[in-house]
């Protein structure tokens, strides 16, 4: 799935993604958004979460 995220974001479309896989989600997104219970609980850029080892554990 990430290869065809990453064509289509080489395109230069704009991609949404909705996926449960952090890493993943991380390997193909710029800015992130973390959603829980309907509301956006925390938005970063994808290299700012990776690098958040808090945020990832509790995310896990």
């Amino acid at each position: 799935m990430s290869r065809s995220v990453r064509k289509l974001l080489d395109s230069g479309l704009t991609v949404l993604l909705f996926e449960q896989n952090a890493k993943l989600t991380c390997s193909v997104s710029d800015r992130i958004y973390i959603v829980a219970a309907g509301q956006v609980r925390h938005r970063d850029r994808a290299d700012r979460i990776l690098s958040n080892p808090e945020l990832i554990e509790h995310l896990v």
